[in-house]
């Protein structure tokens, strides 16, 4: 009965990815689409389907729709408000999670509270929308990890949804690369950079690393013809969005998962090779010269001069930053309209330095379970994961913001989740 159940499940997520597609490839740039029919419809069926799980406890089904709808978050528009259809939903659900998941005893439960409590006292002069919005990305990662531990209960479909998810997405990757829409694609000095369902090709390159290392971790457990399908698969989709950050977070990360993982059918021949041959890489990266690509070291002046701005306006709030939303209100007429691109001044700008110690002590907890997990594949995939996000976010700020690192939160929670079943 569970497996037709978890069978029907993963054909629900198709239907629900050919609708996004088809909204995607039909309604254009996403900043000036105003809604269809099928949005609307969509948004509906959606939100029912969440209620419908959420009330019945198929917490675990509950999880996998919204990991295969929240990056549509804004060509699924909601009938009758200018609302964004992940703030309605954040708006319904998150309470309702929060409520799930009160326990006094778990000292990671008490941080999210404490960052909602931060973002309350210190509110930055910007529309009620910006400061509910900040306070929902800011606290429904923890949200959505502390959940997926506390009330799902197979790991193992969450990770199979999870990698089924992307792959299922990954036809509207290779569209884009050859039908070059506008919508799907940015061009620069690298050439053609796919978007994929991300709307940005660092945010996608940031869904693919933890499934890519995911599959990575499973081929080192058994080697399959089709699971290396996967993998190149997965590795050449992401290799098309171009992204620096996200080629040297790929080559760190899994880097991190053979210097840790401990594995008596790999010897330290194979990890030394593996070592010398990232070392080579980088040391390739360092000596390329600028005049022959922007990837070469001085390129970080793309980013030293998006940071230097923004610095001043960090000393002078220091403690507890200029309040949610804040960066927002400068963002078009002190940042000429760009993001941060560093996750720690990000935090930094509107929370302050009690802001960024509230998140990295989250993020420390989740590192420290691991940490405590017996040597599995799993142990080094969570471990990896986490240091792999932390070194992206050195020169982007996706890694703790809802739209863009959803699924690499509920995977952890979901590796975390294995340690709690195995114990039972």
């Amino acid at each position: 009965m569970r497996k037709i159940e978890n069978l029907e499940i993963f054909l629900y997520l198709i239907i629900l990815t050919i609708l996004t597609t088809i909204i995607r490839v039909t309604a254009g740039d996403y900043k000036t689409f105003t809604g269809s029919p099928l949005s609307h419809s969509l948004f509906l069926l959606i939100i029912s389907t969440l209620f419908i799980f959420f009330f019945f406890k198929k917490y675990d089904y509950f999880i996998l729709v919204w990991s295969s709808v929240y990056f549509a978050a804004p060509i699924i528009k909601v009938p009758g408000t200018e609302v964004g259809s992940l703030g309605i939903l954040n708006l319904i659900f998150l309470p309702l999670m929060i409520w799930k998941i009160f326990d006094l005893k778990d000292k990671r439960f008490y941080l999210i509270p404490a960052i909602i409590l931060l973002s309350l006292i210190n509110l930055a002069d910007v529309p009620a929308r910006l400061i509910i919005s900040g306070i929902f990305n800011s606290s429904a990662l923890p949200v959505f990890l502390l959940f997926v531990v506390k009330k799902c209960k197979n790991p193992e479909l969450l990770i199979k949804g999870s990698i089924f998810i992307a792959i299922i997405n990954l036809p509207l990757t290779f569209y884009e690369y050859t039908s070059l829409p506008d919508w799907g694609v940015m061009i620069d000095w690298r050439g053609i950079r796919v978007q994929g369902n991300l709307f940005h090709p660092n945010g996608y390159t940031l869904f693919l690393l933890p499934v890519i290392l995911l599959t990575y971790a499973k081929l080192r457990e058994r080697l399959q013809i089709s699971t290396t399908v996967i993998f190149i698969v997965f590795l050449v989709a992401d290799l098309l969005t171009r992204s620096r950050i996200g080629l040297i977070t790929l080559v760190a990360t899994i880097g991190l998962f053979e210097i840790i993982h401990e594995d008596r059918k790999h010897n330290r021949i194979k990890k030394i090779l593996i070592a010398f041959a990232i070392a080579a890489t980088i040391i390739i990266f360092l000596q390329i010269r600028e005049e022959q690509s922007r990837i070469s070291p001085e390129a970080m002046e793309d980013r030293t001069k998006i940071w230097e701005p923004i610095i001043p306006y960090i000393k002078s709030n220091l403690l507890i930053g200029n309040g949610v939303g804040s960066y927002e209100e400068h963002m078009e007429s002190e940042f000429h309209g760009l993001g941060p691109h560093n996750l720690y001044l990000g935090i930094l700008f509107e929370f302050g330095i009690i802001g960024l110690t509230l998140i990295l002590l989250f993020v420390w907890s989740v590192l420290k379970e691991f940490f405590k997990m017996k040597n599995s594949v799993w142990r080094t995939t969570g471990m990896a994961l986490i240091i792999g996000i932390l070194i992206y976010s050195i020169t982007e700020s996706n890694a703790f913001n809802q739209v863009f690192a959803l699924n690499t939160w509920i995977l952890l929670g979901a590796l975390l989740l294995i340690k709690k079943m195995k114990r039972k």
